[in-house]
């Protein structure tokens, strides 16, 4: 794309360089004592040739139309560059906008980096966690292991102790038993020792008692 340029001195046909290629604002090509603010040619908007002729013609005296038209145009002038100021040409927001790019990929490189390291920093986190839930988790069961071994040991013994006491209850009945039917045998042959005696003793009783009767018969007679 090529323009003309606007005064007489540059009135050849001059190149427009293509500010939206973003090598041009690369670090690389731009100088470090390159300004960053180019400086603007005054630009002359203000007719005023065409203002002292309008105030002639209602009737204003030349010298006073041109003194009022150079107040004004140095108004003008003033309030232009003032808001020259607050403007910025095409490169200059390409360089902007370049380095706004720039600085938002670093920025966004580095936010990457944080959360890569936090996600990383979360995981080992995470993975410890869940290796001290493990090792809780292994130790409740090795001692719950170890309360249930110890419960049934512990049951095993109070039966293997109720069985002796219940086998030595036995067999003190069998020995009480065994002394009575001892005692109940010796107590009954004792019955039929004493029996046999009186026994005995009423047959003598008997038999001497007819002997009396019989001496005393034969006395009578």
């Amino acid at each position: 794309m090529r323009i003309l340029s606007r005064y007489p001195i540059c009135s050849k046909i001059s190149p427009v360089p293509n500010f939206s290629n973003p090598c041009l604002f690369s670090p690389s090509f731009i100088k470090s004592n390159t300004p960053l603010f180019i400086p603007r040619r005054l630009y002359h908007g203000f007719n005023t040739l065409g203002f002292i002729r309008g105030l002639q013609e209602v009737g204003i005296q030349k010298k006073n139309a041109e003194i009022f038209t150079k107040t004004i145009s140095k108004i003008y002038a003033d309030s232009h560059k003032k808001m020259s100021g607050y403007l910025v040409t095409k490169e200059q927001q390409d360089r902007v906008m370049y380095q706004q790019k720039v600085d938002f990929a670093h920025l966004r490189s580095e936010l990457q980096s944080i959360e890569r390291q936090e996600m990383a920093a979360l995981h080992a986190q995470a993975g410890q966690l869940f290796s001290d839930i493990e090792r809780l988790r292994t130790s409740f069961r090795d001692q719950l292991n170890n309360s249930t071994a110890e419960a049934r040991l512990q049951l095993s013994i109070e039966r293997l102790n109720h069985y002796d006491e219940a086998s030595l209850q036995e067999l003190k009945l069998r020995e009480l038993s065994a002394e009575i039917d001892t005692e109940m045998s010796n107590f009954r042959t004792q019955l039929a020792t004493y029996k046999t005696q009186t026994l005995q003793w009423l047959l003598g009783i008997v038999t001497g008692s007819g002997a009396l009767l019989l001496a005393y018969a034969r006395l009578i007679i």
